[in-house]
Protein backbone atom coordinates (compact mmCIF):
# COMPACT_ATOMS: atom_id res chain seq x y z
CA UNK A 1 0.00 0.00 0.00
CA UNK A 2 1.30 3.27 -0.82
CA UNK A 3 2.02 5.85 2.05
CA UNK A 4 0.06 8.49 1.06
CA UNK A 5 -2.86 6.55 0.56
CA UNK A 6 -2.55 5.58 4.00
CA UNK A 7 -2.01 8.71 5.82
CA UNK A 8 -5.16 9.98 3.80
CA UNK A 9 -7.31 7.49 5.13
CA UNK A 10 -5.55 7.67 8.70
CA UNK A 11 -6.29 11.94 8.33
CA UNK A 12 -9.62 11.52 7.83
CA UNK A 13 -10.70 9.30 10.27
CA UNK A 14 -7.90 11.42 13.07
CA UNK A 15 -10.03 14.59 11.93
CA UNK A 16 -13.23 13.02 12.30
CA UNK A 17 -12.82 12.04 15.75
CA UNK A 18 -11.98 15.91 16.47
CA UNK A 19 -15.64 16.20 17.41
CA UNK A 20 -14.94 14.20 20.37
CA UNK A 21 -12.21 16.42 21.56
CA UNK A 22 -14.43 18.98 22.17
CA UNK A 23 -15.48 17.53 25.23
CA UNK A 24 -13.42 17.71 28.45
CA UNK A 25 -11.97 13.85 28.85
CA UNK A 26 -11.08 13.73 24.67
CA UNK A 27 -9.10 16.66 25.66
CA UNK A 28 -6.20 15.12 27.45
CA UNK A 29 -4.00 17.14 28.46
CA UNK A 30 -0.81 16.62 30.70
CA UNK A 31 -1.32 16.63 34.41
CA UNK A 32 1.55 19.53 35.08
CA UNK A 33 -0.11 21.56 32.50
CA UNK A 34 -2.05 24.75 33.59
CA UNK A 35 -4.95 23.25 31.83
CA UNK A 36 -5.50 20.36 34.03
CA UNK A 37 -4.65 22.55 37.15
CA UNK A 38 -8.18 24.18 37.86
CA UNK A 39 -10.95 23.07 38.89
CA UNK A 40 -13.81 23.47 36.32
CA UNK A 41 -16.23 26.32 36.98
CA UNK A 42 -17.33 27.40 33.93
CA UNK A 43 -20.73 26.32 33.47
CA UNK A 44 -21.05 26.75 29.64
CA UNK A 45 -20.05 23.44 27.62
CA UNK A 46 -16.82 23.68 25.30
CA UNK A 47 -19.22 23.63 22.03
CA UNK A 48 -20.97 26.66 23.83
CA UNK A 49 -17.65 28.41 24.03
CA UNK A 50 -16.68 27.86 20.28
CA UNK A 51 -19.90 29.59 18.95
CA UNK A 52 -19.38 33.76 19.68
CA UNK A 53 -21.46 34.31 16.42
CA UNK A 54 -24.99 33.10 16.27
CA UNK A 55 -25.67 32.29 12.55
CA UNK A 56 -29.01 31.27 11.22
CA UNK A 57 -28.07 27.99 9.90
CA UNK A 58 -26.28 24.74 11.19
CA UNK A 59 -22.29 25.80 10.90
CA UNK A 60 -19.16 23.48 11.42
CA UNK A 61 -19.21 24.42 15.58
CA UNK A 62 -22.69 23.28 16.06
CA UNK A 63 -22.05 20.28 14.18
CA UNK A 64 -18.75 19.73 16.56
CA UNK A 65 -16.92 18.97 13.09
CA UNK A 66 -18.87 15.74 12.44
CA UNK A 67 -17.40 15.89 9.10
CA UNK A 68 -15.17 17.23 7.06
CA UNK A 69 -15.72 20.48 4.70
CA UNK A 70 -14.66 20.87 1.55
CA UNK A 71 -11.68 23.33 2.39
CA UNK A 72 -10.16 21.12 4.73
CA UNK A 73 -10.43 18.27 2.55
CA UNK A 74 -8.71 20.15 -0.38
CA UNK A 75 -6.15 20.94 2.99
CA UNK A 76 -5.59 17.69 3.68
CA UNK A 77 -5.01 16.51 -0.23
CA UNK A 78 -3.44 18.92 -1.30
CA UNK A 79 -0.47 18.92 1.68
CA UNK A 80 -0.55 14.88 1.81
CA UNK A 81 1.17 15.11 -1.66
CA UNK A 82 4.33 16.93 -0.14
CA UNK A 83 5.24 13.24 1.94
CA UNK A 84 7.21 10.39 0.78
CA UNK A 85 4.87 8.17 -1.36
CA UNK A 86 7.74 5.15 -0.67
CA UNK A 87 7.17 2.09 1.50
CA UNK A 88 10.09 2.92 3.68
CA UNK A 89 8.41 5.04 5.96
CA UNK A 90 5.31 3.23 6.86
CA UNK A 91 7.59 -0.11 8.04
CA UNK A 92 9.29 2.87 9.74
CA UNK A 93 6.13 3.43 11.45
CA UNK A 94 4.93 -0.21 12.26
CA UNK A 95 8.55 -0.74 13.90
CA UNK A 96 7.55 2.06 16.27
CA UNK A 97 4.06 0.64 16.56
CA UNK A 98 6.03 -2.84 17.54
CA UNK A 99 8.16 -1.09 20.16
CA UNK A 100 5.38 0.75 21.33
CA UNK A 101 6.91 4.17 21.02
CA UNK A 102 4.39 6.64 21.84
CA UNK A 103 3.59 9.75 19.73
CA UNK A 104 5.43 12.15 21.86
CA UNK A 105 8.71 9.71 21.67
CA UNK A 106 8.03 10.06 17.78
CA UNK A 107 7.82 13.45 17.46
CA UNK A 108 11.76 12.92 18.64
CA UNK A 109 12.33 10.29 16.70
CA UNK A 110 10.95 12.33 13.44
CA UNK A 111 13.46 15.61 15.06
CA UNK A 112 10.29 17.60 15.22
CA UNK A 113 10.62 18.35 19.13
CA UNK A 114 12.19 21.67 18.25
CA UNK A 115 10.52 23.30 15.75
CA UNK A 116 7.03 24.26 16.99
CA UNK A 117 7.13 26.99 15.42
CA UNK A 118 6.64 25.62 12.02
CA UNK A 119 4.82 22.41 13.22
CA UNK A 120 1.65 22.26 11.37
CA UNK A 121 3.45 22.95 7.94
CA UNK A 122 6.41 20.66 8.42
CA UNK A 123 6.32 17.31 6.02
CA UNK A 124 7.08 15.50 8.84
CA UNK A 125 3.86 16.77 11.26
CA UNK A 126 1.77 14.48 8.51
CA UNK A 127 3.66 11.46 9.26
CA UNK A 128 3.61 11.87 12.60
CA UNK A 129 0.09 12.50 12.86
CA UNK A 130 -0.56 9.35 10.54
CA UNK A 131 1.47 7.53 13.64
CA UNK A 132 -0.64 8.98 16.42
CA UNK A 133 -3.69 7.07 14.13
CA UNK A 134 -2.10 3.93 14.18
CA UNK A 135 -1.33 4.08 17.67
CA UNK A 136 -4.53 4.74 19.11
CA UNK A 137 -5.61 2.23 17.10
CA UNK A 138 -3.84 -0.55 18.08
CA UNK A 139 -3.40 0.88 21.75
CA UNK A 140 -7.01 2.31 22.38
CA UNK A 141 -6.19 2.14 26.11
CA UNK A 142 -3.75 4.33 25.86
CA UNK A 143 -5.74 6.97 23.51
CA UNK A 144 -4.21 9.90 22.43
CA UNK A 145 -4.91 13.30 20.30
CA UNK A 146 -3.13 15.93 18.84
CA UNK A 147 -3.59 18.59 21.19
CA UNK A 148 -2.91 16.58 24.22
CA UNK A 149 0.41 15.43 22.83
CA UNK A 150 1.00 18.58 21.64
CA UNK A 151 0.87 20.33 24.93
CA UNK A 152 2.70 17.73 27.22
CA UNK A 153 5.47 18.30 24.30
CA UNK A 154 5.95 22.00 23.98
CA UNK A 155 4.02 23.64 26.43
CA UNK A 156 0.28 25.66 26.20
CA UNK A 157 2.35 28.83 25.44
CA UNK A 158 4.25 27.86 22.62
CA UNK A 159 1.64 25.93 21.17
CA UNK A 160 -1.07 28.32 21.26
CA UNK A 161 0.88 31.09 19.83
CA UNK A 162 2.05 28.38 16.97
CA UNK A 163 -1.43 27.63 15.97
CA UNK A 164 -1.78 31.50 16.07
CA UNK A 165 0.66 31.80 13.61
CA UNK A 166 -0.85 28.97 11.71
CA UNK A 167 -4.03 30.45 11.00
CA UNK A 168 -2.37 33.48 9.20
CA UNK A 169 -1.36 30.70 6.50
CA UNK A 170 -3.86 29.27 4.01
CA UNK A 171 -2.09 26.15 3.81
CA UNK A 172 -2.60 25.08 7.52
CA UNK A 173 -5.50 27.41 8.77
CA UNK A 174 -8.29 25.13 8.85
CA UNK A 175 -6.43 23.09 11.24
CA UNK A 176 -5.28 25.10 13.02
CA UNK A 177 -7.86 26.96 13.87
CA UNK A 178 -9.77 23.75 14.62
CA UNK A 179 -7.03 22.82 17.16
CA UNK A 180 -6.93 26.64 18.70
CA UNK A 181 -10.49 26.17 19.49
CA UNK A 182 -9.98 22.95 20.91
CA UNK A 183 -7.09 24.47 23.27
CA UNK A 184 -9.13 27.55 24.29
CA UNK A 185 -11.95 24.99 25.04
CA UNK A 186 -10.04 23.33 27.26
CA UNK A 187 -8.67 26.45 29.05
CA UNK A 188 -12.27 27.81 29.54
CA UNK A 189 -14.05 24.44 30.47
CA UNK A 190 -11.06 23.80 33.22
CA UNK A 191 -11.81 27.22 34.55
CA UNK A 192 -8.51 29.46 33.76
CA UNK A 193 -9.01 32.93 34.58
CA UNK A 194 -8.66 35.37 31.85
CA UNK A 195 -5.55 36.93 34.24
CA UNK A 196 -4.31 33.28 34.12
CA UNK A 197 -4.09 33.31 30.49
CA UNK A 198 -2.92 36.84 30.17
CA UNK A 199 0.42 35.91 32.16
CA UNK A 200 0.19 32.26 30.70
CA UNK A 201 0.69 33.95 27.01
CA UNK A 202 2.81 36.89 28.50
CA UNK A 203 0.82 39.75 26.74
CA UNK A 204 2.49 42.11 29.32
CA UNK A 205 6.00 41.47 28.10
CA UNK A 206 5.13 41.89 24.39
CA UNK A 207 5.71 46.15 23.17
CA UNK A 208 2.71 48.02 23.45
CA UNK A 209 3.83 49.88 20.18
CA UNK A 210 3.02 46.46 18.28
CA UNK A 211 0.90 44.74 20.82
CA UNK A 212 -2.11 44.04 18.51
CA UNK A 213 -0.02 41.99 15.99
CA UNK A 214 1.21 39.46 18.47
CA UNK A 215 0.28 36.01 18.73
CA UNK A 216 0.40 36.77 22.34
CA UNK A 217 -2.04 39.47 22.30
CA UNK A 218 -4.51 38.02 19.39
CA UNK A 219 -4.74 34.63 21.46
CA UNK A 220 -5.75 35.90 24.94
CA UNK A 221 -7.99 38.21 23.22
CA UNK A 222 -9.71 35.36 21.91
CA UNK A 223 -9.88 33.67 24.58
CA UNK A 224 -11.52 36.69 26.55
CA UNK A 225 -13.87 37.32 23.71
CA UNK A 226 -15.25 33.73 24.44
CA UNK A 227 -15.16 33.46 27.87
CA UNK A 228 -16.87 36.89 28.37
CA UNK A 229 -18.93 36.93 25.07
CA UNK A 230 -22.67 37.79 27.37
CA UNK A 231 -21.11 40.20 29.21
CA UNK A 232 -21.73 44.36 28.26
CA UNK A 233 -18.77 45.53 29.81
CA UNK A 234 -16.10 43.00 28.45
CA UNK A 235 -14.68 45.90 26.49
CA UNK A 236 -14.00 47.62 29.62
CA UNK A 237 -12.82 44.52 31.28
CA UNK A 238 -10.25 44.21 28.66
CA UNK A 239 -9.04 47.64 28.61
CA UNK A 240 -8.33 46.64 32.58
CA UNK A 241 -6.53 44.05 32.34
CA UNK A 242 -4.04 45.82 29.77
CA UNK A 243 -3.85 48.74 31.98
CA UNK A 244 -2.33 46.37 34.42
CA UNK A 245 0.65 46.05 32.21
CA UNK A 246 0.84 49.22 29.72
CA UNK A 247 0.55 52.78 30.39
CA UNK A 248 -2.80 54.03 29.34
CA UNK A 249 -1.29 57.14 26.77
CA UNK A 250 0.86 54.48 24.69
CA UNK A 251 -1.77 51.91 24.93
CA UNK A 252 -4.86 54.69 23.47
CA UNK A 253 -1.72 55.25 20.28
CA UNK A 254 -1.67 51.68 20.02
CA UNK A 255 -5.24 51.17 19.97
CA UNK A 256 -5.72 54.28 17.61
CA UNK A 257 -3.87 52.92 14.90
CA UNK A 258 -5.17 49.15 14.98
CA UNK A 259 -8.35 50.61 14.12
CA UNK A 260 -6.98 51.10 10.72
CA UNK A 261 -6.27 47.30 10.46
CA UNK A 262 -9.54 45.62 9.59
CA UNK A 263 -9.21 42.75 10.72
CA UNK A 264 -8.20 44.49 14.21
CA UNK A 265 -10.76 47.37 13.76
CA UNK A 266 -13.74 45.68 15.85
CA UNK A 267 -11.55 44.83 18.87
CA UNK A 268 -9.44 47.93 18.74
CA UNK A 269 -13.17 50.04 18.38
CA UNK A 270 -14.05 48.33 21.28
CA UNK A 271 -11.17 49.03 23.18
CA UNK A 272 -11.00 52.65 22.28
CA UNK A 273 -14.72 53.35 23.52
CA UNK A 274 -14.04 52.19 26.92
CA UNK A 275 -10.78 53.76 27.42
CA UNK A 276 -12.53 57.40 25.91
CA UNK A 277 -15.05 55.88 28.52
CA UNK A 278 -12.77 55.77 31.48
CA UNK A 279 -11.38 58.90 30.80
CA UNK A 280 -14.97 60.81 30.47
CA UNK A 281 -15.99 59.16 33.90
CA UNK A 282 -12.57 60.56 35.32
CA UNK A 283 -13.69 63.86 34.24
CA UNK A 284 -10.32 64.80 32.30
CA UNK A 285 -10.15 67.86 29.92
CA UNK A 286 -9.25 67.67 26.23
CA UNK A 287 -5.68 69.56 27.42
CA UNK A 288 -5.02 67.28 30.40
CA UNK A 289 -5.03 64.15 27.71
CA UNK A 290 -3.48 66.09 25.13
CA UNK A 291 -0.88 67.05 27.54
CA UNK A 292 -0.30 63.48 28.73
CA UNK A 293 -0.24 61.86 25.01
CA UNK A 294 2.76 64.43 23.97
CA UNK A 295 4.74 62.82 26.98
CA UNK A 296 4.05 59.20 25.65
CA UNK A 297 7.88 58.13 25.90
CA UNK A 298 7.67 55.98 22.41
CA UNK A 299 8.11 57.26 19.18
CA UNK A 300 5.34 56.88 16.75
CA UNK A 301 5.78 56.63 12.67
CA UNK A 302 2.38 57.99 12.64
CA UNK A 303 1.78 60.07 15.89
CA UNK A 304 -2.48 59.68 16.48
CA UNK A 305 -2.28 62.14 19.39
CA UNK A 306 -4.31 64.82 17.03
CA UNK A 307 -6.87 62.26 16.10
CA UNK A 308 -7.69 61.05 19.71
CA UNK A 309 -7.70 64.66 20.75
CA UNK A 310 -10.13 65.09 18.10
CA UNK A 311 -12.60 62.50 18.82
CA UNK A 312 -11.93 62.52 22.88
CA UNK A 313 -12.99 65.97 22.34
CA UNK A 314 -16.35 65.51 20.90
CA UNK A 315 -17.25 62.70 23.63
CA UNK A 316 -16.07 65.57 26.16
CA UNK A 317 -18.01 68.31 24.76
CA UNK A 318 -21.25 66.40 24.09
CA UNK A 319 -21.41 65.38 27.76
CA UNK A 320 -20.25 68.57 29.52
CA UNK A 321 -21.29 70.63 26.72
CA UNK A 322 -17.60 72.08 26.87
CA UNK A 323 -16.56 74.87 24.32
CA UNK A 324 -12.98 73.35 23.44
CA UNK A 325 -9.92 76.14 22.70
CA UNK A 326 -8.34 76.01 19.57
CA UNK A 327 -4.60 75.30 19.78
CA UNK A 328 -3.96 79.12 20.46
CA UNK A 329 -5.98 79.88 23.26
CA UNK A 330 -9.58 81.36 21.74
CA UNK A 331 -12.84 79.36 21.73
CA UNK A 332 -14.36 77.97 19.03
CA UNK A 333 -17.44 79.00 18.31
Amino acid sequence: MQLSYLVLVCFIALTESFSAALTVEAVKLPVDSPITSAHTFIQTSPKRLLKPDEGDGVNDEERGFNGLSSKLKSWFTTHLTKASTGDDELKQLKAWLKEKQTPENALKLLNMDDEVETLLTSPSFFLWSTYLTMYDKKYPEQMKNILGVLVKSYGDEAVAKMLENAKRDPGSEQLAMRLQNDLLAAWGVNGLSNDHVFKLLKVEEESVKDLFTTPAFNVWSNYFKLRNYYSPDKDVEMVNQLLTSFNEFSLAKSIHLAKKDEAMEPVASGLQNALLKKWLDGKKTPEEITTKLKLDKFTWKNDPTMEIVKEYTKLYTYKFKFRPKRFGGAEQR
